[in-house]
């Protein structure tokens, strides 16, 4: 079965953004009417706009397709990094939320491991804290390793 670049991102927008656990957070942190915005562009921290956040940063990242060769198919695995900015002036709040998002990314990725694209697979690889570099801005970011086949048309 083929997938694409495309569809492996879109499938971890839609795991991150419909997490229950995710958007829980959202609305426990920062209010019942606060949502989640997708950025699909890195951006640097302080040109974000704060009417945007709490945002969800989405980059392309970086493939390293394998020499694994089946017939017609190529796996590709596939490195995506994201973040989560956001802002919040209290630092022992900001910890707490650092400590949540990081345990609700990792459960969210193991219900989802093949972000809705059938023979792909998903889990997280990396997780950074900003040690609080841009405070009141909040910086966590994640790398979610994939792996998922490309086939000859």
């Amino acid at each position: 079965m083929s997938q694409t670049i495309e569809d492996i991102h879109s499938g971890l927008i839609s795991a991150l953004t419909g997490d229950a656990g995710i958007t829980g957070w959202v609305t426990t942190h920062f209010g019942a009417g606060a949502a989640l915005s997708t950025i699909k562009a890195n951006a640097p921290v302080d040109k974000i706009d704060v009417n945007k956040l709490p945002a969800l940063i989405m980059e392309i990242g970086d493939s390293n397709p394998e020499v694994e060769v089946q017939g017609n198919l190529q796996l590709v695995p596939h490195d995506i990094p994201f973040a989560f900015v956001w802002i919040e002036q209290t630092g022992a709040d900001a910890w707490t939320q650092r400590l949540q998002l990081h345990d609700l990314v990792i459960k969210c990725l193991l219900a989802n491991p093949s972000l809705g694209v059938a023979g792909a697979g998903a889990w997280v690889s990396e997780v950074q804290s900003d040690h609080n570099a841009f405070h009141p801005k909040h910086v966590m970011r994640f790398v979610v390793s994939t792996e998922f086949h490309v086939e000859a048309a």
